[in-house]
C-alpha cells in the first residue's frame, strides 16, 4: 500500500501529512489503514489482500476529491488561432534562432522588439507552435493593460482554486501578490513558456519581476530600452532580438506568392524592397501616383531604405495584387 512516497508500514505525523498536502481526516484514515495492515490477525485488521486494495482505492478517491477542491494548478489554454488569411513566410531564420535560444538554457528570457506591425506577434505565435512539444504548457498573455491587471485577469491566467473575489482580497494589489507567488511555485514544477504579447508600457514598476520568473519568458514589444533591463539583480539575463523588415528577394517573393499565384517579376520585387535600387521607392511612388512623399520618407527612415511597408491597398494599386494581401510592417498611419 504505497501512494507517492507514502509506505504502508509508515504512520504519518500531522507535520509529515501536511508536507504531503493531506488534511487531518486523510492523515487519520491513512494511519488507520497502516495499523489494519500491520495487525491483520486482529478483528479490525485486513483479513484479505482485496480488503487492503479496496481501502487504498477509497482513500485515493477521497484524496483526489480534496486535491481538486484545494490544490492550485495551472489551466493551460489553446494557443491563439492563426488569423484568417494570415501567411507566415520569410521568418524561418528568426524562428530557428528562437528555438536555439530556448533550448540552450532553462529559464531563458527573450525580448522580441521592433516597430508596430512588423510581425512580432505572428513570429511569437509561430514560435509557440514550433516549440510546444518542448514544454508541459504554454501561457499566452495579451498585455492590453499593465502587468498587475494582466496577471490578475483570470481569463488570461487561470489557476484552479484561485480567483479574484472582492470579499476575500482587499484590492487587486493584494490579489496580484497572492497569484504571483502561486504562479512562481507552479512554474517551478513544470516546464512552462510564458509569452507576453505587446507589452509596451516601460513605466510599469513590476516589469523586473518578469526576469525573475523560474520559467522561460518571451516578450514582444515596440521598445527596447534600459528600462526593460533595470533592477535585474537576482533575475536572468535578457536576450533582445530585433525583428526587422523582410530584406531578401526570395522572402518577398514567397510573401507575395502566398497571396497570389502570379509570380512577381524581378523588377517588382526590387521595387517592393527585396534589394531596392537607389530611387526605387520614389520611382514606385511616381509611377503609381498613389504613394505620398511623406510615406516614402517614413519608410526609408524606419527601414534603412529596405522598404516593405506597403499596405494591402497599395499592393493592389502598384502591382495589381488583391487587397486581401496584408502589410508586413507598420505604416504608422500614413497611407
Amino acid at each position: 500500500m504505497e501512494e507517492k512516497g507514502l509506505k504502508e508500514h509508515e504512520l504519518l505525523s500531522p507535520e509529515d501529512g501536511a508536507g504531503f498536502g493531506l488534511k487531518r481526516e486523510l492523515i487519520w484514515e491513512w494511519n488507520q489503514n497502516v495499523l489494519r495492515s500491520r495487525f491483520s490477525n486482529t478483528p479490525v485488521g485486513f483479513q484479505t489482500e482485496k480488503q487492503k486494495e479496496e481501502a487504498l482505492a477509497e482513500w485515493k478517491r477521497k484524496q483526489e476529491i480534496y486535491r481538486n477542491a484545494h490544490e492550485y494548478a495551472l489551466c493551460f489554454k489553446a494557443l491563439p488561432d492563426i488569423a484568417s488569411g494570415e501567411h507566415f513566410v520569410g521568418r524561418e531564420a528568426e524562428l530557428e534562432h528562437l528555438g536555439r535560444l530556448f533550448s540552450e538554457k532553462e529559464g531563458r528570457k527573450v525580448l522580441l522588439y521592433g516597430m508596430g506591425g512588423i510581425g512580432k506577434t505572428s513570429l511569437a505565435r509561430q514560435a509557440a507552435r514550433y516549440m510546444k512539444e518542448c514544454y508541459d504548457g504554454i501561457l499566452w498573455l495579451s498585455c492590453n493593460m499593465d502587468l498587475l491587471h494582466t496577471i490578475c485577469d483570470d481569463t488570461q491566467i487561470s489557476i484552479a482554486n484561485l480567483a479574484w473575489h472582492a470579499g476575500r482580497y482587499r484590492n487587486h494589489t493584494e490579489y496580484f501578490w497572492k497569484k504571483w507567488d502561486v504562479l512562481c511555485s507552479l512554474v517551478k514544477e513544470k516546464k512552462v513558456l510564458l509569452i507576453l504579447d505587446d507589452m509596451n508600457n516601460l513605466r510599469d514598476r513590476k516589469l523586473p519581476l518578469l526576469w525573475k520568473l523560474p520559467c522561460d519568458v518571451l516578450v514582444t514589444s515596440r521598445n527596447c530600452r534600459a528600462e526593460w533591463m533595470r533592477e535585474q539583480k537576482g533575475g536572468q539575463e535578457v536576450t533582445a532580438v530585433f525583428v526587422e523588415p523582410l530584406r531578401e528577394e526570395r522572402d518577398w517573393e514567397a510573401f507575395y506568392r502566398s497571396y497570389s499565384p502570379v509570380p512577381l517579376s524581378r523588377e517588382q520585387t526590387g521595387k517592393l524592397g527585396g534589394v531596392p535600387e537607389a530611387g526605387s521607392w520614389e520611382y514606385l511612388a511616381d509611377a503609381s501616383g498613389s504613394l505620398q512623399s511623406g510615406f516614402v520618407r517614413y519608410s526609408r527612415r524606419r527601414t534603412g531604405g529596405a522598404g516593405g511597408l506597403l499596405s494591402s491597398d497599395k499592393c493592389s494599386e502598384c502591382i495589381g495584387y488583391p487587397a486581401s494581401a496584408v502589410s508586413v510592417a507598420d505604416t504608422g498611419g500614413r497611407n
